[in-house]
């Protein structure tokens, strides 16, 4: 007797079982499915071989070799709470989420190491935590997390090439994520509803679909990195997105993902990739205020580009020595407010302090400017590049005379130098090598 009860202890908490080439094994609350091939089709619910021992499962690794997995194959888990697919080749079918995770509330972790396909994780609300692993995975699927409220973190290597429909719906946890350079296109609603802050699209993503950001309520920055290739949007991209206010665009679009959302004040143009502004791109955004464009040449800008932008208060910043260009440019010209990006600092400097007795040397520099004043005590210095944005600030507690200032940090270019005297203000042009 006693050692038929050893026996069944052996087989309860360190199986090996064997079902045609598909193996399990339970140590130490692990459950390893492993072999190759699919499940056996009457491994679910009740007929899995660990039924028995389910409350004392906390972790479920699925080998690279293991194809297919039942329906409700880990349905009453109750203890589970990681849930681990290793590296391999071949996608793994797990089915719908509710037969397969059901009542599994401690389930928080998921490992990826290669592609799936089904929805095993849909409306798990107790999920936090997504880690792809190895080189495997290179598709986010439709609906793959979506409605994973408590999902706050998850990484995507550089071998996703895309973001399937519905993909983060509903993640009202996940307030930030970082694409890689690898995808080139979101779908439909991939982001919908979710907790989203600000969101940078990289280089290769070519198009992006309708609803893909729609009711992101928390979303306030949307960024395109700088490229050559025009990024395409779908309908009602940003519907419902009531707190977006920045908009940075590195290179063309087409569609009119921007048109009528009020809530819009500043439009950066970055870089000189975009050539051109699409027609109707800012239709109707009257809570538009700044529009800062890095551009030396004035976009070609489409009909009703603006329509509805208040041309009298807003302020449209262009760089140094292109206000002229952006003065007589259709689309541009009817801005009462075209500076270059130094205009304003050059009208606050005070023009009567002769140069002995301010000094910046050397300039050019390759990173250090000495300033040296005779007579004036220094108590600010500034530094502003060519769009009038801050790059650099130094305020003295104690004013002084001869102040060594290390802009090394900053790129090659020209750039304004403000300094506060207890005279006033004084800019001088720097050339940074």
């Amino acid at each position: 007797m006693k050692k038929t009860l050893l026996l069944l202890t052996a087989m309860l908490f360190s199986v090996a079982s064997v079902f045609a080439q598909v193996t399990w094994g339970l140590t130490n609350g692990t459950l390893t499915i492993s072999g190759t091939g699919a499940m056996p089709s009457n491994w679910w619910g009740y007929g899995v071989p660990w039924y028995s021992n389910q409350s004392s499962i906390t972790t479920i690794v699925i080998e690279s070799g293991v194809v297919s997995i039942c329906n409700a194959a880990f349905w009453g888990c109750s203890n589970l709470t990681t849930f681990t697919i290793t590296n391999g080749p071949n996608p793994l079918n797990l089915g719908a989420s509710d037969p397969i995770f059901g009542s599994c509330p401690l389930f928080t972790t998921v490992n990826l190491g290669r592609n799936i396909s089904g929805t095993p994780f849909q409306n798990r609300t107790s999920i936090t935590k997504v880690n792809i692993t190895g080189n495997n995975v290179n598709k986010i699927e439709d609906s793959a997390f979506s409605g994973c409220s408590s999902l706050s973190s998850i990484n995507l290597p550089n071998t996703i090439t895309s973001i399937g429909s519905s993909a983060f719906n509903d993640c009202t946890s996940l307030i930030s994520i970082n694409l890689p350079n690898s995808i080139n296109k979101i779908a439909q609603g991939a982001f919908s509803y979710s907790g989203l802050l600000s969101i940078e699209i990289p280089t290769n993503i070519n198009n992006i679909g309708q609803n893909a950001f729609s009711g992101c309520k928390n979303l306030t920055t949307f960024s395109i990195v700088n490229g050559t290739n025009p990024l395409s949007f779908g309908d009602y991209v940003f519907l419902g997105c009531s707190q977006l206010q920045t908009v940075n665009l590195g290179r063309n679009i087409s569609g009119t993902p921007f048109q009528n959302i009020k809530t819009i004040t500043k439009v950066n143009i970055t870089g000189n990739s975009v050539d051109r502004i699409e027609n109707s791109a800012f239709y109707g955004c009257t809570g538009i205020t700044i529009i800062t464009s890095e551009n030396p040449t004035p976009p070609i800008s489409g009909n009703n580009c603006f329509y509805d932008v208040n041309k009298t208060t807003s302020m449209v910043n262009v760089p140094y020595d292109s206000r002229c260009l952006y003065k007589a440019a259709n689309g541009w010209k009817d801005f009462e407010n075209i500076i270059d990006g130094t205009t304003y600092l050059c009208e606050q400097s005070i023009d009567d302090i002769p140069e002995n007795q301010l000094q910046i040397y050397p300039n050019p520099t390759t990173g250090k400017l000495s300033v040296v004043s005779v007579q004036l005590s220094v108590e600010s210095i500034e530094i502003f590049d060519v769009y009038g944005r801050n790059v650099a600030s130094h305020h003295f507690i104690i004013s002084s005379s001869n102040h060594l200032i290390n802009i090394s940090h900053l790129s090659a270019g020209v750039y304004f130098v403000k300094i506060r005297t207890e005279a006033g203000e004084v800019v001088r042009k720097v050339v940074k090598e």
